[in-house]
């Protein structure tokens, strides 16, 4: 339902090639269900309003109609100065892994989409919501492997086009 309503309108719109519920499905597709929704909450953080500035920096390519490709699986696009997986360790703190990945704005997303789920977490737990207690603590889990992966994934991919020597 969520694609026939944002196709048909521009107010929903995805800026990303695939869009984002195609990229969930194919994430989850081709590596499960565990994997695949960390994959696919990793590419709902970077869905923000940041993305096309970051996309610009990379010289990423553009879909026929004008919307940002990016791929479950990546191809490099410049060679990195940073570590992966100093990324993905920095990231144990929320946020701080992109940020070293020079995705500053992506990493206030992520605290701030951290922060909410962890909160409607520790609340329904504290009310003893008997499936909203679960569910929020599942997605928590969720976002924060995400998030790791996510510092990873920056580090690896997402790079300035350098200037040559």
């Amino acid at each position: 339902r969520w694609q026939r309503i944002s196709y048909n309108s521009n107010i929903f719109n995805c800026q990303f090639y695939p869009s984002s519920s195609n990229y969930c499905t194919i994430s989850i597709r081709d590596n499960g269900i565990i994997a695949g929704s960390i994959i696919a909450a990793e590419r709902i953080t970077r869905c923000n309003p940041s993305a096309l500035h970051y996309h610009q920096k990379i010289n990423g390519v553009y879909n026929d109609d004008g919307r940002l490709i990016d791929f479950v699986n990546p191809k490099i696009y410049q060679k990195s100065e940073k570590s992966p997986t100093i990324a993905a360790a920095l990231s144990i703190v929320p946020g701080l892994g992109r940020v070293y990945a020079g995705r500053l704005y992506d990493g206030l997303y992520s605290i701030m989409t951290m922060a909410i789920t962890g909160k409607a977490a520790a609340i329904a737990i504290k009310s003893k919501r008997k499936i909203l207690a679960p569910a929020f603590s599942a997605a928590f889990v969720v976002l924060y492997a995400a998030e790791i992966y996510g510092g990873w994934r920056a580090a690896k991919y997402y790079h300035p086009t350098q200037k040559k020597k």
